[in-house]
């Protein structure tokens, strides 16, 4: 016999959520399939490692499929499960695979930051008229453009795709193979520790790189 209690349905709808990785450290992720939901002008599929890890480890592949699954099915069940993870969290990252698919989407985001203020979440995206229409949107009716805890930094790629960033979000930049860093990029400290110990972790314990909102743009060597 079926039945329509929230219990049920997340039994349904169970979202994959990442307990840790190389980069990342012990902060929990959520991802969705890359390319799928990432802008389609976007210059970087050839160079995805998310697209590449998938297909390498189909564990992986699958679970950003299964969250993609998911959120067709049962949007609310998603976003529901993010925040009964988030309220045990100090913070939490969205999509080290895919990004914001659309509107509604990012509102949600939005929404679960301000439901859960002693969690910071942050991601990077190339998703830029989604971000710009969602905080033009706020903007007007005259709500804060994005809530405290909420880190968004939009993701360039080389001087032929640059960000539309009316409301001056941070950025972070891509640094590529045989070029130089300029000398007001922030470089993240992960890529360049030698020691292979320092973790995403860290820049949120000592509130640098991403979670220093005085840092501007942030440089990331191409890998």
């Amino acid at each position: 016999m079926s039945t329509n209690n929230s219990t049920s349905r997340f039994a349904n709808n169970i979202v994959s959520i990442s307990n840790k990785n190389e980069k990342l450290g012990d902060i929990k992720s959520v991802s969705l399939p890359a390319v799928k939901t990432c802008n389609p002008l976007a210059p970087c599929f050839k160079y995805c490692y998310a697209k590449k890890l998938a297909a390498y480890r189909s564990n992986v592949g699958k679970s950003y499929e299964n969250n993609l699954n998911v959120l067709d099915s049962d949007r609310d069940a998603y976003f529901t499960q993010i925040k009964a993870i988030s309220f045990m969290e100090r913070v939490f990252r969205y999509h080290i695979s895919g990004d914001v698919p659309d509107e509604d989407y990012f509102r949600r985001m939005i929404r679960l930051a301000e439901e859960v203020p002693t969690c910071t979440f942050f991601t990077y995206t190339k998703q830029f008229t989604i971000v710009n229409n969602v905080i033009s949107e706020r903007k007007a009716t005259k709500k804060r453009a994005l809530p405290k805890n909420l880190i968004i930094l939009f993701s360039g790629w080389g001087k032929d795709f640059r960000p539309d960033n009316p409301h001056k979000l941070r950025v972070a930049e891509v640094v590529f193979k045989g070029e130089t860093k300029p000398d007001a990029w922030f470089q993240c400290p992960e890529q360049i520790d030698s020691k292979k110990q320092w973790k995403c972790t860290d820049c949120f314990i000592h509130q640098t790189g991403c979670f220093d909102t005085r840092i501007k743009t942030i440089a990331f060597l191409q890998h």
